[in-house]
C-alpha cells in the first residue's frame, strides 16, 4: 500500500525485504542471474512447470477483469477451433449422433 498510494521508489534491498524480488545480485549481474534461472528451468519437466504456473496464477494470484476476460477468450477460442465442434456442427447436418473425441 506504501508503493502504491505514495508512489516510493524501492531499492533491490527493500524489494527484496518486502517479497517483490526473489534476489539481489550486484549491479551488471541482472542478466547472467536471470540467464541462470533459465537454464535451471529447462532442465525441469515443461509439464509440471506449466501446471505449476497456471496453478499459481489461476488460483493464487489475483486476477483483475482484463485477465479473467483473457483467459476465457483463450479458453472459448479452444473449443470453437476444437474438432468437437467441426464434429457437432457435421453430426446436426448430417442427423447423426457425434462422435465426440475431447480434442
Amino acid at each position: 500500500m506504501e508503493i502504491m498510494l505514495l508512489g516510493r521508489v524501492v531499492d533491490a534491498e527493500r524489494a527484496y525485504s518486502i517479497g517483490f524480488a526473489n534476489q539481489v545480485v550486484p549491479k551488471g549481474q541482472q542478466v547472467e542471474a536471470a540467464l541462470e534461472m533459465a537454464r535451471e528451468l529447462t532442465a525441469m519437466a515443461p509439464l509440471v512447470l506449466r501446471t505449476i504456473k497456471s496453478f499459481v496464477t489461476e488460483s493464487i494470484l489475483r486476477q483483475g477483469p482484463s485477465e479473467t476476460m483473457g483467459r476465457t477468450q483463450r479458453a472459448l477460442s479452444v473449443v470453437r477451433e476444437s474438432a468437437d465442434i467441426r464434429e457437432g456442427a457435421a453430426a446436426r447436418r448430417e442427423k447423426r449422433t457425434p462422435r465426440f473425441v475431447g480434442l
